[in-house]
């Protein structure tokens, strides 16, 4: 699986709103809480192993460490809301380790969800403002509103823990280094043959498939957006030769389903 750990909404206290027309976001997962509301629309999602079609009206309900994906269909739009698991606290001590289905499709009950998303979004931007208290009295109400209309299931255990987003996380931040996983494992104080195992079992691909990915992703968002040279974003990204670049670039895209032409975009 093409994946990756979407690291950087993991803080503490992080508060995340946006609304988006046409959004396509790869596989990832995060310790974060995530719904969206279709607003218009429809979009393809992934979910807990599934790949389904959700539409306009419909929320899809992300539990912490899920891998998933959502790809508008033709035209979409709709509003995101990403909150740290801190948020979340109050919820389980109340309910355990339960969570909503992962679509939500009722719509008459879930306008007035989106209402209040909306509602609170224009009001107070992006991050939520600055009252933790009234980021979290706005999730209480969110969750509370969704318990009075739905059942809750509970979560399936999650092959990821602490010990590999931390590793991922080193990976996501230290990608244009010199990775290996001998360095890794030694970083993590690991025995190599172990941790190799360790990291298959946990992720479902090997340390090298991982690098490459992350180097991939980040290839790719800096040739979409900035001016940079193909053999300036290479060595940004890690890659040691512009042979592996091309190499890599072409085997990931393949894999994603999108065209690759990174020889022909720019002048060197």
């Amino acid at each position: 699986m093409n994946f990756f750990y979407e690291h950087l909404s993991d803080r503490e206290n992080f508060f995340f709103m946006a609304d988006y027309h046409n959004c396509w976001v790869n596989s990832h997962f995060h310790k974060s809480y995530e719904f969206v509301y279709v607003i218009s629309g429809r979009c393809e999602i992934f979910d807990n192993d599934k790949t389904s079609v959700i539409e306009s009206g419909e929320i899809f309900c992300v539990p912490s460490f899920r891998i998933h994906f959502l790809k508008n269909k033709g035209d979409a739009d709709i509003l995101t809301l990403v909150f740290a698991e801190n948020y979340f606290d109050g919820f389980v001590k109340d309910h355990g380790r339960k969570f909503f289905p992962a679509v939500l499709t009722d719509k008459d009950k879930n306008r007035p969800i989106y209402e209040y998303m909306r509602s609170f979004y224009d009001k107070n931007g992006t991050d939520g403002g600055a009252s933790f208290m009234k980021k979290q009295i706005f999730v209480n109400t969110l969750l509370c509103m969704i318990c009075d209309n739905y059942a809750l299931e509970p979560i399936v255990i999650s092959k990821h823990d602490q010990n590999i987003c931390d590793i991922l996380a080193y990976i996501d931040t230290h990608y244009s280094e010199k990775l290996s996983l001998n360095k890794l494992a030694e970083k993590f104080n690991y025995n190599p043959k172990y941790f190799s195992a360790y990291f298959n079992r946990l992720v479902g691909t090997n340390i090298t498939g991982y690098i490459n990915n992350t180097r991939f992703n980040n290839a790719k968002y800096l040739m979409e957006n900035s001016d940079k040279s193909v053999s300036a974003i290479a060595s940004e990204c890690g890659f040691d030769s512009l042979a592996t670049f091309y190499r890599v670039m072409k085997k990931y895209s393949e894999k994603a389903g999108i065209s690759c032409n990174v020889k022909g975009e720019r002048n060197e």
